[in-house]
């Protein structure tokens, strides 16, 4: 799940669905959508809410246990959020820096 944190600065964290532990690595984790792969079922406007996943005995126990869910890798998922929101990169890293503690 997607939360704002304070840790002294508010910042955007994700955790796992299944430990509930944070997800600081993008690599190390994955993301999914819709409980089982049943694209004939699908139409066109459906939405899916995104579930987050370490790899490895996270994602294996709940994701993929008598399931075959459509996934991703997680580095990707700020890249297609970026592109559909339309965000202007420079702009927004060189608003944000000024809230940040980066």
């Amino acid at each position: 799940m997607i939360q704002i944190v304070n840790d002294g600065v508010y910042r955007v964290a994700l955790f796992c669905d299944a430990c509930n532990n944070e997800i600081t690595n993008a690599e190390l984790a994955l993301y999914t959508w819709d409980e089982e792969d049943q694209e004939e079922r699908r139409k066109k406007g459906d939405r899916f809410t995104p579930h987050f996943y370490h790899k490895g005995p996270c994602a294996e126990s709940t994701v993929f246990n008598n399931q075959l869910p459509l996934w991703d890798e997680l580095s990707r998922f700020p890249v297609y959020l970026v592109a559909n929101l339309k965000v202007d990169w420079k702009r927004a890293r060189e608003s944000a820096r000024e809230m940040a503690s980066w």
